[in-house]
């Protein structure tokens, strides 16, 4: 790919792309990339960091590959990121990182984060907002603006014969490159949460967890469960749809205090009521569950109260079978 050449042919390709199909470059590049790597018969991750290399800045956002999908385009501020650090992780970097980092866990899940297409985000509806099918997603201000919104990571690995710049692609692009080990950190993005927006979101979020937590504190964990349901305003019938579980389960959960709790049933509840950690952990107790950390299947569950709360159902089960070799719920309607 002499750079010269490739330049001025993707360049082109660009200009013709905007033309013909108008909006943003952004969402012509991964079709720009695939036909840069036609034409110089190499990977589209070799056509992606040329491209990166004569300029075009925005393809760093884009056919990033984690979690077995790719991330959708997104673009931020070009002196936003070193070549060692990320806004894009994987669901299983975040959970060992945080295990790690529990007061910037605590930090985090008291501002309000939510983990939205394989990135950390504030929160609000300026950012977030719901796809057809119910699924989070970033609205496209989020998408243009991840910067303003999104917990930077670091990337280090213990393969001393990369490049900085050649392990992050390889680190987004894991299909290609399973043999590179990594270590992943979180950076304290003071522009997010050590704001007065911050400060605030985290007094009032503090505030309404600390009631809950007051209010079930002597309840069994079916009265907890229906004192939520009357808080959140939701039914049973609402709680069985997000939960991927039948409604006569959650009958019964609810109403036999006495009954011993299936683990995987018992989380399933929780994410379904998408409530904070703090709440999640007590209503585990009441449960009479622990999840032990370093054990995998706990790992994968406690991530899905963590991280998966939005998802739907199908990603949370794929994520849990991928991790533990079944799914979380195998309730079928």
């Amino acid at each position: 790919m002499p750079k010269d050449t490739f330049k001025k042919y993707a360049l082109d390709l660009i200009e013709d792309y905007g033309r013909i199909y108008g909006g943003d470059r952004l969402d012509h590049l991964p079709f720009i990339i695939e036909e840069l790597a036609d034409k110089f018969n190499v990977t589209k991750y070799a056509a992606r960091k040329r491209l990166i290399e004569v300029g075009v800045f925005d393809a760093i956002g884009v056919l990033n590959w984690v979690d077995n999908n790719y991330v959708r385009p997104y673009r931020f501020k070009k002196d936003a990121l070193k070549s060692n650090e990320t806004f894009t992780v994987s669901i299983n970097d975040l959970s060992s990182a945080l295990v790690i980092n529990t007061n910037l866990l605590n930090i985090i899940n008291d501002v309000g984060f939510e983990f939205v297409e394989n990135h950390l985000v504030i929160d609000d509806e300026k950012y977030i907002k719901k796809a057809k099918d119910g699924r989070p997603i970033l609205t496209e201000y989020a998408r243009y603006h991840l910067d303003e919104c999104a917990v930077k990571f670091k990337v280090s690995y213990r393969n001393d014969y990369l490049s900085y710049g050649f392990g992050m692609v390889c680190y987004l692009c894991r299909d290609t490159t399973k043999q590179v080990e990594y270590d992943l950190s979180i950076l304290a993005n003071s522009s997010l949460v050590f704001t007065k927006e911050g400060e605030m979101r985290q007094r009032i979020h503090n505030k309404s967890v600390n009631e809950i937590l007051s209010n079930i504190s002597g309840m069994q964990f079916g009265d907890a469960v229906s004192y939520l349901l009357d808080f959140l305003s939701m039914t049973e019938d609402e709680l069985a749809d997000d939960s991927d579980l039948s409604v006569k389960t959650i009958s019964r959960y609810i109403s036999q205090p006495d009954k011993k709790k299936e683990k995987r049933t018992v989380v399933a509840m929780i994410r379904g009521l998408n409530v904070p950690i703090r709440v999640a952990e007590k209503l585990l107790e009441k449960a009479g569950i622990i999840l032990v950390p370093g054990n995998g299947e706990d790992d994968a569950l406690r991530d899905v109260l963590l991280y998966l709360r939005t998802s739907s159902s199908s990603d949370v089960n794929d994520y849990v079978e991928r991790r533990t070799g079944k799914p979380l719920t195998e309730y079928k309607y």
